[in-house]
């Protein structure tokens, strides 16, 4: 630590302090030469600029932090300092917020600026090891490796938006990518890995299909501020191009060695729908899904959707329909996989109970379920601790009671019989009991012993039986959902039901009228 004692004007003229001379042995000869003019010797033996902590970095591998504290006011200390060492000052406090308490001064600093596309493929391009260190072996490795141990980063950062989210504040808003021939030589790296079998597991990053910057008054203007770039509406300036992403995945594709290119990390579905050119979404679903397509409509309730910043569900409804009629075109069975989300503020046990419906209806059960947690800096944290909204100061509705949490976390995996105590609790305060019963729209029924909820079952005639989804058009929905739109049967046929029942179709006995049996005997020769 280098200590600042009482010096004067004239003593800061003096040569420059040695590291040996400074607490845990600093080496000066790393700081950048406007810090080594501003460090000098007060004749104790050290220099401690106190107050600041500053983040000091250097092209490469210079990084230095410097802890300054003051006792006094920063203007004090500011005044001692020689103009070189204030330059370098003033760059890196430039739009610093500054807050004094008590003896200390806590200094946030402005974010890194973002790497152009040569620096990142430098970084990215280093001789990393690619394994987790050696001790790890002893304790059986590191199992989280094999997620990532074949799959690219192509870009950095979001302009997403969704408030709950803190990378944009680690990774910033703006995007950047590495080089198409970057991201290939790390393609042909891993085909000499002895473990690689062929499948790149991902290229992606925040969000696989941002590219580029969101439009082009960004590299002028930089971001805009109190507004997003995609929700709750698309931009009009937005610049919504896949066609260097999708340039990318077909070189990757014909590099040597390499099977299959998927894209694993989730794509903004919301920025697809906005390229005209559906070259990227017809490429994605042919050649990049492996089974299962991951997305993140994270609610289907309107107004918990704009404490989060995520476009409205009828966007991801239409996004849904283009997916299944694409894959029944390339005559594909892939999944749709949605990412959701219990207890975001705004969301009450009621939208819960919505969200719970809609994946009953779809057929749809989460094996996964995020649980809202705050994270430091989000807009979704400060309506979380305050029960505010800083857009507009209006009064938010917060689940913090763990309880609470867990029944509407409940709510949207129903299915599992060690949550049915929490659900039946959830729909009674909810006050929809009308879900527990015998009727197609109940989310679970009643056992031997319970208080009856719900609606005797209709009387079905003679030989036939209600198909899961039969109402209300839903069986459609759930097949899109799991299927990508074709039937749930293999090879996109229903079986012959009345070669299954032995009769006909309203599963009397008896055989194929002659007319039947005729037209029948007529396919089998073709």
């Amino acid at each position: 630590m280098l200590q600042l004692r009482g010096l004067t004007p004239e003593q800061l003229e003096g040569p420059a302090v040695t590291g040996e001379q400074c607490r845990h042995q600093l080496q000066l000869s790393l700081l950048p030469q406007p810090l080594q003019t501003g460090i000098h010797d007060d004749g104790a033996g050290a220099l401690l600029l106190v107050g600041v902590e500053l983040l000091v970095a250097q092209p490469i591998e210079k990084f230095l932090r410097i802890q300054i504290q003051l006792g006094g006011d920063l203007t004090e200390l500011v005044k001692f300092l020689p103009v070189p060492f204030l330059q370098h000052l003033h760059q890196v406090l430039h739009q610093t917020v500054i807050q004094r308490h008590g003896d200390t001064i806590v200094v946030q600093n402005p974010p890194m600026p973002m790497l152009d596309t040569e620096t990142f493929d430098w970084v990215y391009e280093l001789p990393y090891e690619r394994a987790y260190h050696p001790s790890y072996e002893a304790l059986g490795g590191v199992p989280g490796i094999e997620e990532v141990r074949f799959s690219i980063t192509h870009n950095r950062g979001c302009f997403g938006g969704c408030n709950f989210c803190a990378l944009a504040f680690h990774q910033g808003r703006m995007v950047t990518s590495r080089s198409i021939e970057s991201v290939v030589r790390e393609a042909e790296l891993l085909t000499q890995d002895p473990k690689f079998k062929g499948y790149i597991h991902d290229v992606g990053g925040p969000s696989a299909n941002f590219r580029h910057t969101s439009c082009a008054q960004q590299k002028r203007r930089g971001m805009c501020k109190g507004r997003s770039c995609l929700a709750p509406e698309p931009c009009r300036n937005l610049d919504a191009d896949h066609s260097e992403y999708t340039a990318l995945l077909q070189r990757l594709r014909r590099v040597d060695g390499v099977k299959k290119v998927f894209v694993r990390s989730g794509i903004r579905y919301d920025y697809l729908l906005q390229d005209k050119n559906q070259d990227f979404f017809r490429e994605l679903v042919d050649y990049h899904i492996s089974g299962q397509l991951k997305v993140a409509p994270e609610h289907c309730v309107a107004s918990v959707l704009d404490y989060m910043g995520k476009p409205h569900f009828d966007v991801f409804e239409r996004f849904w329909r283009q997916y299944q009629k694409l894959n029944e075109k390339e005559g594909k069975q892939q999944y749709l996989v949605p990412y959701l989300m219990s207890s975001h503020p705004g969301c009450t046990l009621e939208d819960s109970v919505r969200l719970a419906e809609f994946l009953h209806r779809t057929g749809h059960q989460p094996q996964q379920v995020q649980d809202f947690y705050p994270t430091p800096g989000t807009l979704s944290t400060c309506m979380y601790y305050t029960g505010i909204d800083p857009r507009d100061m209006t009064p938010v509705y917060v689940a913090r009671d763990p309880h609470e949490k867990a029944l509407q976390r409940a709510l949207l995996q129903w299915k599992r019989p060690e949550l049915r105590g929490l659900v039946i609790e959830a729909l009674e305060k909810a006050g929809r009991t009308d879900l527990i019963g015998y009727t197609p729209e109940c989310l679970i029924r009643p056992q031997k012993g319970e208080k009856y909820f719900g609606k005797q079952p209709e009387q079905q005639p003679s030989g036939e039986k209600r198909r899961p989804g039969q109402h209300g058009g839903e069986g459609n929905l759930r097949r899109e959902m799991h299927h990508g739109g074709r039937s749930e049967h293999r090879g996109g046929k229903r079986p012959d039901v009345s070669r299954r029942n032995g009769g006909s179709a309203s599963g009397q006995k008896g055989k194929m009228s002659p007319a039947k049996k005729a037209a029948f005997a007529k396919k089998r020769k073709k």
